[in-house]
């Protein structure tokens, strides 16, 4: 009797199963899961199609990062030799402003001794000393 039960309760959910998937591909839901499989047809072909064009993307930047490493290669000697170049100009360039530094104090130094002695004597600008003696 308990096994009898359990086979007849086993049915029953196979029938209401049975019925389940009968009302799932009923007429009415057929249209829609026959429309369903045919866009899955689409859609992998869609996918498919991307999938070349990113394929023929990376060849493409492949190539033109191929491109751009050649280039710096073939440009390299002329970009150290430019940089070495800058260097030297450089190294002139502050030799001259450190001499330009140089006479900048040494006339601000003149200038602040003539002011001082002005200062001293006025009458120096009109009158002029009496010169040193030179040696011959």
């Amino acid at each position: 009797p308990e096994m009898v039960q359990r086979t007849v309760a086993l049915l029953d959910r196979l029938n209401e199963g049975a019925e389940s998937i009968r009302l799932i591909l009923g007429p009415e839901n057929r249209a829609t899961i026959d429309q369903m499989i045919a866009d899955h047809g689409g859609v992998a072909s869609n996918l498919r199609q991307l999938s070349a064009d990113l394929n023929q993307t990376r060849q493409q930047l492949d190539n033109i990062l191929g491109d751009i490493g050649e280039s710096v290669d073939k440009a390299r000697p002329d970009i150290e030799q430019a940089i070495v170049d800058l260097r030297v100009t450089l190294s002139a360039v502050a030799q001259r402003i450190d001499a330009i530094t140089y006479n900048l104090e040494s006339a601000s130094r003149h200038v602040d001794e003539f002011s001082r002695e002005i200062r001293k004597a006025p009458n120096r600008l009109l009158f002029s000393p009496e010169a040193d003696p030179v040696k011959d």
